[in-house]
C-alpha cells in the first residue's frame, strides 16, 4: 500500500508526534468490511486487499498507547463511520482510532455498495454506520479533547437550493472513545 520508504517515514512521524490527534488523510477505506462470515469474500481494493501493510501501520498505531488517531477516507461514494481495531475480528480488541469516510460530493452513489450494506455491517462489528443513498460532505469540528463529525448530506444534488441535513453526528473523545447514534 505504501512504499518502504513511505511507511518508514510514516512510523517515524507517528513516534514523534507530540499532539493532541493524528490525522491520516487516507484514499481507500482503512476498515475491514466482511461480506460473509469467515474469511472468504473480501474488498482487495481498498486496504483489506493489504493485511500485512495495515498490520504494520496498526502496530505504529498500537504503539502510541492512545487511540488518538483519526483517518478521513473517500473513494468508495457513500458515509462510514467506524473504530479502526487492533484485531477487527474480537470485540474486546484494542481500539486504535476512528476512521470516517466521506460520501461523494457530486458522484453518483454506488447502489451496488448500498446494497451490500446490511450484510458488510453485519459481518463488521466494528462498523457504527453507514449510508449509501445520499451525497454530501462531512464537517468536522476540532478541539483540543473532543473531535465532532456531522455528516451533511443533501436531499438531491441536481435541485439548487435543496434542503441539506445533518444525517448523522459522532463525537470522539480524546483517547479514542466514539460516541454517536
Amino acid at each position: 500500500m505504501l512504499g518502504t520508504d513511505q511507511e518508514r517515514w510514516l512510523a517515524k512521524g507517528l513516534r514523534i508526534a507530540d499532539t493532541q490527534w493524528n490525522v491520516l488523510a487516507n484514499q481507500i477505506v482503512m476498515q475491514q468490511w466482511r461480506f460473509a462470515p469467515g474469511n472468504d469474500v473480501w474488498n482487495l481494493d481498498q486496504w483489506d486487499g493489504y493485511p500485512a501493510a495495515r498490520d504494520r501501520l496498526f502496530e505504529e498505531l498500537g504503539r502510541r498507547g492512545t487511540a488518538d488517531t483519526v483517518t478521513l477516507t473517500g473513494d468508495v461514494h457513500t458515509s462510514w463511520v467506524g473504530t479502526l481495531a487492533e484485531d477487527f475480528d474480537d470485540l474486546e480488541s484494542k481500539v486504535l482510532g476512528v476512521e470516517f469516510v466521506g460520501p461523494a460530493v457530486s458522484t453518483t452513489p454506488s447502489a451496488q455498495l448500498a446494497g451490500f450494506a446490511p450484510t458488510i455491517l453485519e459481518h463488521s462489528p466494528h462498523l457504527r454506520w453507514m449510508e449509501g443513498t445520499r451525497n454530501g460532505w462531512v464537517y468536522h469540528d476540532v478541539r483540543p479533547n473532543e473531535w465532532r463529525a456531522d455528516y451533511r448530506l443533501a436531499d438531491d444534488i441536481t435541485v439548487p437550493g435543496a434542503p441539506v441535513t445533518t444525517a448523522s453526528s459522532w463525537v470522539v473523545s480524546h483517547g479514542g472513545q466514539l460516541e454517536g447514534p
